[in-house]
């Protein structure tokens, strides 16, 4: 490996003889680098990736992006859309994204990130086609992904309940056909490495699909029309929550939008199956949905001999007998509906949603392990929203009652106070018995349950070369939860600065300070108690544009975790180099990565480039380094590409337990997929 190293180098230096397809936009990957470093599970994360590298691939035109479509960015706020509409209604036809300059609310940051999205007709390369409402595609693609060491699973030694039935490699296959903005359907086949890929009486070839078909007609009444596998988000996501809601490094909050997308991931749950129609008539709108999903669960039954679940398995892992006996175990039926009024500057709506299982689901009726335990196979939703927009302010909130009538309420206000100056200002309140199944609002646990908050954030531009966001959350959890002793509550701050020297080099920098309390064990009397704890993350970030065919761009990380009683820390360094060939055929990803992350309290998530629409997050943990080649070949409809990850500890490692362990001092992956656009 040392021998090839030099080599790679000098290769993406001087080599002249090829070109790329349009590379990943560094806005994508900013973005997903500060979401992935607030949450572990990406599968949300994941849908939107994949959403935003296929609008890369086909920007949408300016003068004919639709308000729906810019809600899908996830990058954009709702003021920020209504002054564009409204600039683009007043003014006509926009003829340079400069023009954006003078729309209210945005600012250089927003413009530069939209920049990758949305083209100018005329701007537009006959490489990256625009969206039009006569295009055509028909795509196929296949992945192959095989990473070693094998897990226990694939050995022989594994018994025959446990030991993995398929391969050490996953497989994904997908076909997708559009014709404009209308019509689009899809199938997704994917088996993880494990997954026996073959038909009898327990498989049916692969273990997941997944199939979708949208008709979307914007003039007409029924303007959105979906059957198959759907995501649903109303409100600020305290019933349906499909979107990101993490507190990322942007301070301004993103709230949720009403809408139906398509659902095209490999995530095995998280999504509705069924019917869902949207229809617009005058100043109304309304949706309707129905869902009928087999979910994976490990029933049990009481001494009543009555059976039940505790909850879902969202693994989605099915390698073996143990695995497989719980695959499609139970049926989970939703129905429901939302209306809404709105114009040009407000919405209100109102949702209900009806969630039935087959079987009785077993909960908590508070989030400590020692309340009563409660068995039911329905839960009703239903919840008020509203969204306002003002001269320089939008106001947005969401009140919901579960079925016992126990509350949850977020409100959210914008303020665009000066084009150099915006804050955001949010209040949460989350009962400890409110229960909602689909919910995803923004908040500081991962449900929207037992929770109290009040955030603040700001964005300013005090220089033309400087822009500062900065936000604190106090939040406290009125009931203590499953796993703590007591109640307890915590405070979030962080200040980035983006330091923009020009156009062609930034250099970016964080730190994030968390103030909380975990359960830690008395040595004196044995007892557990919650004890005061703090969490530092610092980040220094450089990009540097050579040109429109070499960019370079370094990382450091640093992160801090303390107790009363001792400090533990981890830092994360790497150079990446990106580099596009003259004539546009390929483009090369190059990383190489050195960590030293002793303890898993300062563990370090850090998104990497991977292959077309193909999401990846590897945590960082140990002492080590990592070489990363990521290697996309464009030729006219045909795209190539390959991707090698290499972790090389400086001591053997094992990572997971039991079927899930693997040892070796070099844990690598390795990537294959091609994708025909007919």
């Amino acid at each position: 490996m040392k021998k090839i190293l030099p080599f790679l180098i000098i290769l993406i230096y001087l080599s002249d003889n090829a070109l790329c397809q349009p590379e990943i936009s560094p806005q994508i990957q900013g973005l997903m680098e500060e979401l992935i470093s607030e949450t572990e599970d990406d599968s949300e994360i994941s849908v939107i990736y994949e959403h935003l590298e296929a609008v890369l691939q086909n920007p949408y035109e300016i003068n004919s992006v639709s308000k729906e479509e810019l809600e899908s960015l996830f990058i954009i706020t709702d003021f920020q859309i209504y002054t564009f509409l409204e600039y683009r209604e007043k003014y006509g036809r926009i003829l340079s994204l400069k023009e954006l300059y003078l729309i209210i609310g945005f600012n250089p940051d927003i413009i530069e990130q939209l920049k990758a999205f949305v083209v100018v007709g005329n701007e537009a390369s006959s490489s990256m086609p625009t969206h039009s409402k006569r295009y055509s595609d028909f795509k196929i693609l296949n992945r192959y992904v095989k990473s070693t060491p094998a897990k226990n699973g694939f050995l022989e030694e594994a018994d025959s309940l446990t030991a993995f039935s398929g391969n050490n490699y996953s497989r994904l296959f997908k076909l997708q056909y559009k014709f404009g903005d209308n019509f689009s359907t899809g199938l997704t086949m994917e088996s993880d490495a494990g997954e026996a890929l073959r038909f009898d009486k327990y498989t049916n070839g692969f273990d997941f699909y997944s199939a979708y078909f949208q008709l979307q007609r914007p003039d007409k009444i029924v303007n959105n029309f979906i059957v198959g596998d759907f995501r649903l988000s109303s409100g600020l996501g305290l019933i349906h929550g499909y979107g990101f809601s993490s507190k990322s490094s942007e301070s301004l909050i993103k709230q949720k939008f009403t809408q139906i997308k398509r659902f095209t991931s490999t995530a095995e749950s998280g999504f509705y199956r069924g019917l869902a129609i949207k229809s617009s008539l005058l100043n109304f709108e309304s949706i309707l949905y129905f869902s009928r999903n087999n979910q994976s669960a490990n029933l049990k039954t009481d001494e009543n001999d009555d059976v039940f679940f505790s909850s879902i398995d969202i693994s989605g892992l099915h390698r073996n007998l143990s695995e497989q006996i719980h695959k499609n175990s139970i049926i989970e039926q939703n129905s429901g509906f939302i209306l809404s009024r709105i114009n040009n500057a407000s919405r209100f709506s109102y949702q209900a949603n009806l969630t039935q299982f087959e079987r009785a689901l077993q909960y908590r009726k508070y989030p400590d392990r020692y309340s009563e335990l409660k068995n039911t196979n329905k839960f009703f939703n239903q919840s008020v929203s509203y969204n306002k927009l003002l001269s320089k302010f939008n106001m947005s909130g969401e009140f919901a009652l579960d079925k016992n009538y126990n509350l949850a309420i977020q409100q959210i206000i914008n303020a665009y106070l000066h084009p150099l100056l915006s804050m955001s200002l949010s209040y949460r309140y989350f009962s400890p018995r409110y229960i909602s199944l689909h919910s995803n609002s923004f908040s500081e646990s991962s449900n929207t349950r037992n929770e109290k908050g009040v955030y603040l954030g700001v964005e300013t531009f005090p220089f033309r070369f400087l822009i500062l966001n900065a936000y604190i959350d106090c939040y406290s959890f009125p009931w203590m939860r499953y796993n703590d002793t007591s109640p307890y509550s915590g405070t979030d701050m962080l200040i980035n600065a983006k330091w923009l020297w020009n156009k062609n080099f930034y250099i970016k920098t964080l730190i994030k300070k968390e103030l909380f309390h975990e359960k830690t064990l008395s040595e004196e009397n044995n007892i557990a108690e919650m004890d005061a704890a703090n969490n530092t993350r610092f980040v220094m970030q450089t990009n540097y544009i050579f040109s429109d065919k070499l960019n370079l761009r370094n990382k450091i990380e640093i992160k801090n975790y303390k107790t009363l009683d001792q400090t533990r820390s981890g830092y994360l360094i790497y150079q990446e180099i990106n580099k596009k060939f003259p004539d546009k055929m390929l483009s090369i990803n190059f990383r190489y990565t050195m960590f030293d992350i002793p303890d898993w309290s300062v563990r370090i998530y850090s998104w990497e480039h991977d292959l077309l629409y193909s999401f990846y997050t590897p945590v960082f943990y140990r002492t080590g380094q990592n070489i990363l080649l990521n290697l996309r070949f464009n030729h006219k409809k045909f795209k190539f590409g390959v991707k090698g990850s290499f972790n090389i500890y400086k001591n053997e490692y094992s990572s997971g337990s039991g079927i899930e362990k693997r040892s070796g001092t070099i844990f690598s992956t390795f990537k294959i997929q091609w994708i025909y656009t007919i």
